[in-house]
Order: structure tokens, then sequence, then C-alpha cells
């Protein structure tokens, strides 16, 4: 019999919490191109907001939850209106497959969603409908372990970078508004 790494549900940080290391950000940013404009709809403490706005994007930082940085009480589930914005974030991992599809419902022409899930988000039967049906434009496979810090609580390297050990291997989802084709594989880092 197998034995699961995986916490069970009531083990997880409260709402499911798993700050990005700003270093994920910086490296999508070297292959993939936004719109000025970003919607960060998981803000958490801002970890993907900042770095964002750092490379000089304007980013609407929401959070259902209140965790001291951005707008709190926003429900991206939600949310009905079409976004003129690229979507970039790290949902919580036990939604993500509603956070996919909600995203993929406000996209307009010309914008892109960005989530940074675990690699094996990819699994299950479940989950292959929703690939079936919406095919990201690419992946983007971590080729070092980058961990996401519960509760936000990173680690620090002497040179000031963020980072929390991890064994889990983390990747970039991208779909493009009315993208039909087949997922293009990449590394980075």
């Amino acid at each position: 019999m197998g034995v699961s790494f995986l916490k069970a549900n009531t083990d997880r940080i409260a709402h499911d919490y798993y700050a990005t290391p700003p270093r994920a950000v910086i490296e999508i940013l070297k292959y993939e191109s936004f719109s000025e404009k970003i919607w960060e709809p998981c803000c958490g403490g801002g970890h993907i907001a900042e770095t964002l706005k750092g490379f000089g994007f304007q980013v609407q930082a929401t959070d259902l939850f209140n965790y001291g940085y951005g707008k709190s009480g926003i429900d991206f589930l939600k949310h009905k209106t079409l976004v003129d914005a690229d979507i970039v974030t790290n949902p919580p991992y036990i939604q993500a497959e509603l956070f996919i599809r909600q995203g993929i419902s406000l996209l307009t022409a010309t914008h892109k969603l960005a989530m940074f899930l675990r690699l094996n988000f990819l699994e299950t039967q479940n989950r292959r409908q929703l690939f079936e049906e919406y095919p990201p434009a690419r992946i983007y496979v971590s080729s070092s372990r980058l961990g996401c810090a519960p509760n936000g609580n990173f680690k620090k390297r002497a040179n000031g970078e963020l980072y929390y050990p991890s064994s889990v291997i983390y990747a970039w989802f991208i779909w493009e508004y009315g993208y039909i084709g087949t997922t293009s594989l990449h590394w980075f880092n």
C-alpha cells in the first residue's frame, strides 16, 4: 500500500494560503510577456503583486481574506464582469480548477491567465476534462524547487531572497484568450 505525502485538508493552512516566492514571478517574466494591467485576485501578503509592480506593471491586488495587503473581501469566484487585464495568481490549490474556469470566463481578447500551481495539478481523470476543454497554451516547469511559504512565512537568504524549503515541484500554467491547440512544455530556472 502506498503512502500519501499530502496532508489531509484539515491539516492545511487556514484558507490554503501558501505564498508564492518572488523568484517564481521574476523567472516567468523572462519567458512570458504580460499586459500593462494585471489583476492578482489571491494576493495574500502581496508577494506576486509587489514583484510585478517592481517590474512596472499596474497591479490590482485583491483577496477574499485580509492578509494585510491589497483589498480584502473580494471573492474572485463570484466576479461577473469581464476583465481588461491579465490575471496572474497562485490560487488556493483545493479550489484551483474553479479559479481556472472562472479566470478563463473573465478573460477578454489579447489577455491571459497565469496560475502558479503544483506540477501534479496535471494529474487525475477529473481534471483531464478541464485540460481537454481549456488547454493551456504553455506550461513552464520549475527545474529547481521553489517552495510556497505557509501563511507567507518565508525564510530569507543572506542576499535577501525569500525562499521556503520544499520537495514540491511547481509550474506556471498559462491560458490565453480563445486558445485552441496543443500545450507546449517549457522549463525555467
